[in-house]
């Protein structure tokens, strides 16, 4: 009886261990930017996020301070004329999240507020360009936020076909944001996750 005990009192040791290790998660690689300009990380043209009128951005951020800066972008070359869509923190006030989508005519632009430093973040952004009446849909922390348009788009939505994506920002013009960056994912309209920085 004792022994059998002792095995079986292994073999849930063994049991329990073998769950213990199998879920371990593996730890998210951050990327530190430091407000400063030309910090960038350049993931070239990405033909999966090109052409998605509708999608959703998701990341997460932990700003060391509340300094304005670039989180990331899909752009031709940095041209602002002609940008797909930006997201910049603290671009208006301290602890704004602004989105820009990219029109043939004047850029649509939109801000949140409610971020603070010194934690993390779990952003969203849902937005679909086939209107230029259709506003985003941002959640900070899960919570949809109240969004303000600051310019409403003209034109047709740009696709942006030759387009580079980058976080933070490759040029002299934008700094970066002062903290860290991780867990970029973007979506298409069917919610089918198409392309991760952690991948």
């Amino acid at each position: 009886m004792k022994r059998e005990f002792v095995m079986w009192l292994i073999i849930a040791v063994l049991v329990v261990g073998a769950l213990l290790l199998g879920t371990q998660k593996s730890e998210v690689v951050a990327i530190d930017f430091t407000n400063t300009t030309n910090q960038a990380v350049d993931y070239g043209s990405v033909p999966e996020i090109r052409g998605l009128i509708q999608k959703s951005i998701s990341f997460s951020v932990n700003q060391d301070t509340l300094s304005g800066g670039r989180v990331l972008q899909l752009s031709p070359d940095n041209a602002l004329a002609d940008e797909y869509f930006i997201v910049d923190l603290n671009y208006f006030d301290a602890g704004d999240l602004v989105f820009v989508a990219g029109f043939s005519d004047v850029p649509g632009v939109w801000k949140v507020d409610g971020l603070t430093a010194g934690g993390w973040h779990k952003i969203k952004i849902t937005y679909d360009g086939a209107l230029t009446t259709n506003k985003p849909v941002i959640y900070i922390d899960g919570i949809s936020m109240p969004v303000t348009e600051v310019t409403a788009p003209v034109g047709t939505y740009n696709t942006g076909t030759n387009n580079t994506f980058y976080l933070g920002y490759s040029g002299l013009l934008v700094k970066t944001i002062d903290g860290k960056i991780s867990d970029v994912q973007i979506y298409n309209a069917d919610n089918d996750l198409v392309w991760s920085n952690e991948t």
